[in-house]
C-alpha cells in the first residue's frame, strides 16, 4: 500500500487527451469574434429601459433623501444617451439601483407584492453582478463599482443574506480605500463636482459601516472621525457654502444636511469604540484602557447634541431641525436613540451603571427612557417614513425595544414603572434630545406611558412591516454570522 506521504507519479496523457478533446482557435478566431469575450458583459436583452424608469423615479424619491449619492439629472441624461448599454460598470449600477428600491423601500401598502418584488429584484441583482464580473474585477475601481456594491449590500441585507451583504459592504468600502475616499489630499485633485459626489458617498460608507459594526460586531476599515477626515473644517465651510451641494438644484441641500447630521452622530464611534463594543478592550489589570466613566458620559453628552447643529467651521452652525423631510427626520432621531442605546450597552459590560448616579445615563433606567423616546417618534410620524428604511431601521427599534426587559431585570418592574411615569425624570435623562425633537415638531408630552405600552408601540410597527417577514419580530436584533 502506498504511503499518504508519498505523491504519485506525475503523467501527462490525461493532458493531452483534455486538450484533444478542446475545441481549438487560433488568434484569428479570437480577433474575429470579440463579441465571445464581450457577451458576459453585455446589457441583459430581457431587461428593458422602460420597466426601469418607474424604479429610478422611485429610488430618488424615497431613497435617494437619504442615501445623498447621485445626481438624478445626470443619471437619466446618461440612460438616454445609452451609457447603460456602452459601460457596464454604470449599467450594473443602474440595475442594483432598481433593486434596493424595489426590495427595501417597501411600503406596508405595498407588503403583499413583497414576494414578486423580491423575485424580480434578485434577478436584477444576478445581471448586475455578472456585468461587472470580469477576471481583473477590483483593479480600477469606479465611482459606479463602488455604488453597485454599496446597493447589492442594501438588497442583500433586506432579503436575510447577512454574510453576503457584509461581503458587498467591505467591497464598497475596500474600493472606496482605493481610489482615496478616505485621504483628504485626493480630494484636491479632483473637479468640484467629483470631489462633492466622493464626500456624499465617503460618508454614507462610513455611516454605514459604523452602524453594522454595532450591529453586527464586526470591525471598520474607514478609521477615524467620518466628519473630519474628509476634508478640513476650513475645507468643507467652503464646499457646503453651495447649498445644492454641487449637485442639480432640484437635489436640495436637505439631502446633505440629513447625511451631515448621521455622520456627526457617528462622528465619536471609532475604532476604539468599537473594538471595546466587539470585546477587544485594551486592558491593564483587568481594566479597559479606553472606556471608562468619563469617556461614556463625553460620548453620550456628544450623541445628545450631535444632531441639534452640524458645524462646518467653529463660526458656522446649520441648523437641521426644519430642514429635514419626516424620512431623514426618523432616520436622525431613531439613530441618535439606538447609538445611545448603544453606549447604555457598552457601559453595561463595562460595569459601569449604578443603581443610583447623579448621571441619568449611567443608570439602569436610561434604557426605559430611549425606548419611551422611540416610541414617542414612532406613533408620530406615518408608517412610509419608517418603512422606506429597510430592515436596518427595524433592527434598531428593536434593539431599543428589548432593553426596556434588560433594565427589568436589573431593578426589577417596579422602580421601571415608577421612573417612566415620572416626567421630569425622562426630561433630565434625555434634555438636549429632548430640545431637538420638540423643534422637530414631536409632541414630547406623549412620553408619558407604561414601559409595558412604550414596547408594545415597537413590537406594532415591528409586526406593521413588511408584513411581519423580517427576522426583527423577535425582540433584539439577530446577530450576523461571522
Amino acid at each position: 500500500m502506498q504511503s499518504l506521504a508519498t505523491p504519485t507519479p506525475f503523467s501527462t496523457d490525461f493532458l493531452a487527451q483534455e486538450a484533444n478533446a478542446l475545441p481549438s482557435f487560433s488568434d484569428g478566431d479570437i480577433i474575429r469574434r470579440p463579441q465571445l469575450l464581450e457577451y458576459a458583459n453585455s446589457w441583459p436583452a430581457e431587461v428593458d429601459e422602460a420597466s426601469l424608469l418607474p424604479w429610478l423615479d422611485s429610488y430618488f424619491k424615497r431613497l435617494s433623501p437619504i442615501v445623498p449619492v447621485l445626481s438624478h439629472i445626470a443619471v437619466y441624461e446618461a440612460m438616454l444617451l445609452g451609457r447603460h448599454r456602452s459601460d457596464r460598470d454604470f449599467g450594473a449600477m443602474i440595475l442594483s439601483m432598481c433593486s434596493i428600491v424595489m426590495i427595501q423601500a417597501v411600503y406596508t401598502e405595498e407588503a403583499s407584492h413583497l414576494d414578486e418584488r423580491t423575485k424580480t429584484a434578485k434577478l436584477w441583482m444576478q445581471h448586475s453582478a455578472r456585468m461587472r464580473s470580469t477576471w481583473d474585477f477590483g483593479q480600477d475601481p469606479t465611482i459606479e463599482t463602488i455604488l453597485t456594491s454599496f446597493f447589492l449590500f442594501g438588497c442583500l441585507f433586506s432579503n436575510g443574506q447577512q454574510r453576503a451583504a457584509w461581503h458587498q459592504l467591505r467591497l464598497a468600502v475596500d474600493m472606496s480605500c482605493q481610489i482615496g475616499l478616505d485621504q483628504p489630499d485626493v480630494y484636491l485633485l479632483k473637479s468640484k463636482q467629483e470631489r462633492e459626489q466622493r464626500i456624499r458617498i465617503y460618508l454614507s460608507l462610513a455611516v454605514t459601516e459604523r452602524a453594522c459594526a454595532l450591529m453586527c460586531r464586526h470591525s471598520i476599515s474607514l478609521r477615524g472621525r467620518p466628519w473630519s477626515i474628509s476634508l478640513s473644517a476650513q475645507q468643507m465651510s467652503m464646499y457646503f457654502d453651495d447649498p445644492t451641494f454641487g449637485f442639480d438644484e432640484s437635489q436640495s441641500s436637505r439631502e446633505i444636511t440629513g447625511l451631515l447630521c448621521l455622520a456627526h452622530l457617528f462622528d465619536g464611534i471609532d475604532e476604539d469604540v468599537i473594538d471595546c463594543w466587539n470585546g477587544r478592550c485594551r486592558k491593564t489589570d483587568s481594566i479597559c484602557d479606553t472606556t471608562d466613566r468619563r469617556k461614556i458620559l463625553a460620548l453620550t453628552r456628544r450623541l445628545m447634541t450631535a444632531a441639534t447643529e452640524t458645524s462646518t467651521s467653529d463660526a458656522t452652525a446649520i441648523s437641521i431641525t426644519n430642514s429635514l423631510n419626516e424620512s431623514q427626520r426618523v432616520d436622525v432621531l431613531i439613530t441618535q436613540v439606538w447609538i445611545l442605546n448603544r453606549m447604555w450597552h457598552l457601559s453595561m459590560s463595562h460595569g459601569l451603571l449604578q443603581g443610583t448616579s447623579e448621571h441619568p445615563v449611567l443608570t439602569p433606567e436610561f434604557a426605559v427612557a430611549l425606548a419611551s423616546a422611540a416610541s414617542m417618534v414612532c406613533r408620530q410620524v406615518q408608517l412610509r417614513s419608517i418603512a422606506v428604511h429597510g430592515t436596518g431601521m427595524l433592527a434598531k427599534i428593536s434593539d431599543i425595544a428589548a432593553s426596556v426587559q434588560t433594565a427589568k431585570e436589573l431593578v426589577g418592574e417596579a422602580r421601571v414603572a415608577a421612573y417612566i411615569a415620572e416626567p421630569n425624570l425622562f426630561v433630565q435623562s434625555l434634555g438636549p434630545c429632548v430640545d431637538l425633537w420638540q423643534r422637530s415638531g414631536i409632541d414630547t408630552s406623549s412620553c408619558l406611558m407604561t414601559a409595558e405600552e412604550v414596547v408594545n408601540v415597537l413590537t406594532s410597527i415591528l409586526s406593521k412591516m413588511r408584513d411581519g417577514r423580517h427576522p426583527y419580530t423577535h425582540l433584539g436584533s439577530q446577530p450576523w454570522p461571522t
